[in-house]
């Protein structure tokens, strides 16, 4: 069993040595900047390392590499994408972001068709929880 994990390993190596530019490049094309694709390829290395995939020959460990290059750098590009977004965020309240009322925590009509609640033109907050709970008292 060891002996099998040595030789598993050292195939993915011998893969990782020879394909490594061609790796780099595919992450580059990705990515666009080459500081995140070398990691992306390391990234990718570590993972296939660390996984219990098996290869009968040298071509399908370069080809589960070449995978595991491309899927590091796409789940990189969306990271990018989700702190971008949230860096655009940044300071905005929720009402501004996610039409949340500030009195019931609901979502907000933007239109104001009077079964939720909503901003009329002045800006003014019309609750629709405020409002039953005033007819109740």
């Amino acid at each position: 069993m060891v002996l099998e994990e040595t030789i598993r390993e050292t195939l993915i190596e011998e893969c990782y040595e020879r394909n490594e530019s061609a790796m780099l490049d595919c992450a580059y094309a990705l990515i666009g900047n080459r500081t995140d694709a070398d990691d992306a390829v390391h990234d990718a290395f570590v993972k296939v390392l660390e996984s219990d995939a098996r290869f009968s020959c040298a071509s399908q460990a370069t080809a589960y590499l070449m995978r595991a290059v491309k899927t590091c750098s796409l789940d990189m590009l969306r990271a990018k994408a989700r702190m971008d977004r949230m860096l655009a965020y940044e300071g905005k309240s929720q009402i501004e972001i996610y039409g949340i009322c500030p009195v019931c925590g609901y979502r907000m009509d933007e239109h104001g068709s009077g079964d939720r609640c909503s901003r009329d033109s002045r800006g003014k907050i019309h609750c629709i929880t405020q409002e039953e709970n005033a007819f109740v008292s």
